[in-house]
Parts: C-alpha cells; structure tokens; sequence
C-alpha cells in the first residue's frame, strides 16, 4: 500500500510550467490515477474483511474459554477501533 501511495503523490505533485501543459497531464494521468485509487480501496476492504474476521475469531475463542473456564478471571477484549 505505500507503494501505491507513493506513486499516487508522485502522479499528483508532477509539476507543469503552464495552464494547458497541467490540464494536459490531468487528462493523460486521471486514469491511471483512477485505477490506483480503486485498487487501494480494494485492498483496504479486504484488509477491513480480514480484521472483521480475526477479531470474530478471537471473540469466539473467548467465549469458549471464559464457558471452559467460568471460575477464571475473563480477559477484557476492546474493539477501539470499531466503525
């Protein structure tokens, strides 16, 4: 992903000496900018997908543990990061 980023910035920060030369880079590089930006919100969603699957993982694992183990004290599990 910081790849992606890196070449996004450098896409956008190319300088032109003119007008007509920046409008021109603009209709020449929104495509592929385009494309980067769709592929970074893919991986992002499936980073997303994949958090949401761990910490469900770890939830039930949890829940087994505190029904195996009902006399021990539970550890506390946060989710700060939640949407």
């Amino acid at each position: 992903m910081d790849v992606k980023v890196k070449q996004m910035i450098k896409l956008i920060e190319e300088d032109a000496d003119s007008f007509a030369r920046r409008a021109e880079m603009y209709y020449k590089k929104r495509p592929e900018l385009m494309k980067m930006v769709e592929e970074f919100y893919r991986a992002y969603r499936a980073l997303a997908e994949r958090y949401d699957h761990a910490t469900g993982v770890i939830r039930h694992a949890h829940r087994t543990m505190s029904e195996a183990f009902p006399n021990q004290n539970p550890m506390m599990i946060t989710d700060d990061f939640s949407a």
